[in-house]
């Protein structure tokens, strides 16, 4: 038997991954290349051995050497397609967890489950489908990215027209205002419903929200009211926003997302006879799905203001 030098081994290891028409063809390619290479060592001095050794270290790796004859990447999702993948994966994000949570919290009311059961099915499908969009999402890119030349265009040729509009890293002092009479009317509404009601009804003014909210939970909100006036204030001063005043605006929006939610699953937010008067026209099931888009909504406006807190803190840096 002939014995096998290393390079027969490096060129069996690289070939082995190649399809079977290409494999003589390559064989020959690269024992020659490395032959050549070989021999331009040795006529300097160097021993056949060391020299043998040292051109197939500058090779590197078979594998990827084989891959490069395949015109096959090694990574998961290249260049090409990495910008469509993060685009669709922004996208699908945006859509695909929220309106499965949003589902999953309405069927399970509408079941009659506990409120800790809503919330941990909705938590769990919700983490479900961010699983499952970030997992075949980046699937199907992989298997485009294997199996389409890369002589081929990316998805989507980039142009001029696409560039977008120039986006704000602060505010203006026509939104700095606006955004304050908003939260002055905010805060005045709610003090206004609860000393003197904004529902006629049993023959009477009435609170639209819960009576027991005054004074603890009212002043509450007027004292967060007023910590986002000043957050405001100080974004507008400095020109923009920056870290730290996203940190403050999420944990304002934070204790009034939360707080609202919670007051709502206890029934203690809506004033009762509103809640009663609903549950006797339409039914407890609208009464129901009324509350959840309540909540919805404030989880919705949380979030929103929060994400767009920090985007622009991060365009100002």
């Amino acid at each position: 038997m002939t014995a096998t030098t290393l390079t027969d081994r490096y060129i069996d290891a690289a070939i082995r991954r190649l399809p079977e028409r290409q494999r003589a063809d390559i064989a020959g390619e690269l024992r020659g290349l490395i032959d050549d290479q070989i021999d331009d060592r040795a006529a300097v001095g160097e021993q056949r051995d060391a020299a043998e050794r040292a051109v197939l270290e500058s090779l590197g790796d078979p594998a990827r050497l084989a891959a490069e004859y395949r015109d096959r990447p090694l990574w998961l999702i290249g260049p090409r397609y990495y910008l469509a993948w993060a685009q669709v994966i922004r996208l699908l994000l945006w859509i695909v967890p929220l309106c499965t949570a949003f589902a999953v919290a309405l069927g399970t009311t509408l079941a009659n489950e506990p409120i800790v059961e809503i919330v941990w099915m909705t938590i769990t499908a919700t983490v479900s489908a961010t699983v499952h969009v970030l997992f075949w999402t980046t699937v199907i890119f992989a298997l485009i990215e294997r199996f389409t030349p890369t002589s081929e265009d990316p998805v989507e040729t980039w142009t001029v027209d696409t560039l977008p509009a120039t986006q704000s890293s602060g505010a203006t002092g026509v939104d700095t205002i606006v955004n304050i009479v908003l939260l002055i009317a905010l805060g005045a509404a709610v003090v206004w419903d609860q000393v003197h009601g904004m529902m006629h009804l049993e023959g009477h003014w009435q609170p639209f929200t819960h009576p027991g909210l005054w004074p603890t939970w009212v002043i509450g909100l007027l004292l967060v009211l007023a910590a986002e006036v000043v957050v405001s204030l100080l974004v507008f001063r400095r020109g923009g926003w920056n870290m730290p005043l996203a940190h403050v605006a999420t944990v304002l929006n934070v204790a009034v997302g939360v707080g609202a939610v919670w007051l709502l699953a206890q029934g203690r937010l809506v004033n009762d006879t509103l809640t009663r008067l609903i549950e006797t026209e339409a039914g407890p099931d609208v009464a129901r799905i009324l509350a959840i888009l309540a909540g919805a909504i404030f989880i919705g406006v949380a979030v929103g203001s929060t994400v767009d807190a920090y985007a622009k803190a991060r365009r100002a840096r």
